[in-house]
Order: C-alpha cells, then sequence, then structure tokens
C-alpha cells in the first residue's frame, strides 16, 4: 500500500480506501486457508507484516494495517517543508521485497501512481515469481478538478508551491494527459501480465471487491 502524501488528499482520502480494501482482501485470503501479508511502502518499503494464515489470525492484520494508517496520518499532519520523514511514492522500493524471499502468489498493489519508476517496481515484483495485480486509486477532485481562476498549488509530497491561473482550456489539457497517463500505465500492465483495476477514492469497498473478484483480478 503507498503511503506517500499524495495519497491522503481528499476525503476519503485514497490511502483510506487502500488500507480497507488491504484488510477485506487479507480476510478473504484468510478464510480461504491461504497466507496473508501486508506492507506499507512511499520511498522505502520500511513496514511489513506477515505471512500469517488462518481464519483468526485477520484480528492482527487489521490492528497492522489500522496502525500504519493512524502513523502515517500523523505524519501527515506535518508540512511537507519541514524536517519531516520523507513520504514520497517510489516504486523501486517494490525490489525490497525479495529480501523477505516470498513465495509464489498474488501480489496487489495500491497506489495513485503518480510516481516514475513504476514499471520498474512492478517488473521487479512479476520477476519474484508474483502474479501482479495493481489497483490505481486516484480521487474525484483529481479526476475532476472544479477549480478556476488564481489559484496556489501546494505538490503535497515536496512542498513545492505555484502559482496558476486555471482556465477551462488548461483544466481539458490536464484531464487528457491524466488519460493518457493512466492509459500508458493499463497498456503496460495487459502487454505484461499484470492485471490493472482503475479506482475512484469514494467507491464502496464491496463493490472493488466485488467486481475484482469476478474478473479474477484480486484472486488466483
Amino acid at each position: 500500500i503507498d503511503k506517500s502524501r499524495s495519497m491522503q488528499f481528499d476525503e476519503p482520502s485514497k490511502l483510506e480506501l487502500g488500507a480497507q480494501l488491504a484488510a477485506a482482501l487479507g480476510y478473504i485470503a484468510l478464510s480461504g486457508f491461504d497466507r496473508a501479508a501486508a506492507g506499507f511502502f512511499a520511498e522505502r518499503l520500511d513496514s511489513f507484516y506477515g505471512p500469517v494464515s488462518g481464519k483468526y489470525a485477520w484480528r492482527g492484520l487489521w490492528d497492522y494495517i489500522e496502525s500504519e494508517l493512524s502513523a502515517a496520518r500523523q505524519q501527515h499532519l506535518a508540512d511537507p517543508g519541514a524536517d519531516a520523514p520523507a513520504m514520497k511514492t517510489d516504486f523501486q522500493a517494490l525490489k525490497h521485497l525479495g529480501k523477505r524471499k516470498p513465495a509464489p502468489g498474488l501480489t496487489v498493489v495500491i497506489s495513485d501512481c503518480l510516481s516514475d519508476g513504476i514499471t520498474a517496481g512492478l517488473k521487479a515484483l512479476s520477476a519474484l515469481g508474483q502474479d501482479v495485480s495493481l489497483l490505481h486509486v486516484l480521487s474525484p477532485k483529481e479526476i475532476d478538478p472544479q477549480i478556476e481562476g488564481e489559484v496556489r498549488l501546494l505538490d503535497s509530497e515536496t512542498g513545492e508551491r505555484r502559482e496558476v491561473s486555471i482556465t477551462p482550456e488548461m483544466l481539458r489539457a490536464y484531464q487528457k494527459k491524466l488519460r493518457d497517463y493512466s492509459q500508458s500505465i493499463k497498456q503496460y500492465c495487459l502487454s505484461h501480465g499484470i492485471s490493472y483495476i482503475s479506482l475512484c477514492s469514494d467507491q464502496p469497498v464491496e463493490e472493488i471487491v466485488l467486481s475484482g473478484v469476478k474478473s479474477a483480478a484480486l484472486v488466483r
């Protein structure tokens, strides 16, 4: 689960949806007598839990996810320009999963993909013998921003601020660039045997899980 600052944008945040999805998928795996593990990454894969097995292990998995979610929220309250720990996304961090020598299985990556090195990180997971699914989460305000006029934009991960004048033409150009960017990620995934699901952070978790299970993108 990507825990970078950009994942905490909007309400409900993309990170909250990611945590709920991870918990739901963990429950499904453990109820089916599979093993489950979870980890959070930003610039590093610095937090990991499991693997665990057995239906009753879900409580520990959920406690871990809830604890990491709470810690990320607290860290997000710090000014990105202050001396707070880095919370930028780096998909290269997924390479460090190899240190844990995971057994072949399904790895689901949940991220807004606002990062460089996405393909390298996904490729590294595939090289570890993992079936990979990417859940690409964006917020309603990112998909269809309702802003205009003079605004000050803040890069939540770097702290960079920029004053811009938003026009309808600029919004259309932004939306086209976002669609093209998302499509390029999807095309990479499909051409490399990686399942890809595009999500909005206000979608109900139950709807996402059921559609993912039916399409076999979230189960193996």
